[in-house]
């Protein structure tokens, strides 16, 4: 992001489009975001893609955007101002220090909106955090790992997160103490075995099947 991108972000508010699926800022393909001046233009693009919505009108910092959007694994943002079209890229010297996972954010946000399996597969080459605890009360020490259950569907779902951001919402909240734990995709299917997993728990909620799992394990063992 230039100086004159951050002057044109700055000095004017914009409208910021949202996916109706992933309740989260709009990503396409190419892990654009986009944010209009006007009204017109913004129903315009909502029209032309579906699962969209227009947020509220408001003003944005260079900070706040790049920080946000990074999270979520974003690397452009298409800038429209009164009908003129202004990429630019992700500046990371805006993102405010923090742990994030942008690989994973990104093709889980892209696997929820788009349902390709392709996500699926560029996700098994991710890393997770994963919360786990150890009981040294036993002659040999036991790791225990979190899972959930969901009304109506049977088996656990071990829990994982994108960044320690997604993990603190949910440790803040769970009982016992918990540490997170940086793993691959392998360690997770490792502890997942015939269960299903859940990312995101306390915002996104993306349920991987076994079976999606499995195909991911699969297509990542062929290609290698």
């Amino acid at each position: 992001m230039t100086k004159s991108d951050n002057n044109i972000l700055t000095l004017n508010e914009f409208y910021m489009i949202y996916s109706t699926v992933t309740k989260f800022p709009y990503m396409d393909e190419n892990r654009a975001a986009f944010l209009f001046t006007t009204d017109y233009d913004a129903q315009s693009f909502v029209k032309s893609h579906e699962d969209t919505r227009i947020e509220k009108k408001r003003y944005y910092t260079a900070e706040e955007l790049c920080t946000v959007l990074n999270k979520f694994g974003f690397v452009m943002i298409h800038l429209n101002l009164e009908g003129k079209d202004i990429e630019a890229v992700i500046d990371k010297n805006y993102v405010k220090r923090n742990f994030y996972n942008p690989e994973l954010s990104a093709n889980i946000l892209l696997l929820k909106q788009t349902k390709k399996k392709i996500y699926m597969r560029k996700i098994s080459k991710c890393f997770f955090i994963v919360p786990l605890q150890i009981d040294n009360g036993l002659e040999v020490p036991k790791i225990k790992y979190a899972y959930a259950t969901l009304p109506g569907i049977e088996g656990y779902f071990y829990l994982a997160f994108t960044d320690l951001t997604e993990y603190n919402l949910w440790v803040n909240k769970a009982k016992g103490k918990w540490g997170p734990v940086k793993m691959s995709f392998k360690d997770v299917m490792n502890i997942c075995k015939k269960e299903n997993m859940l990312i995101n728990s306390m915002t996104l909620q993306v349920v991987l099947s076994h079976d999606m799992l499995r195909l991911a394990r699969k297509s990542d063992t062929e290609e290698d």
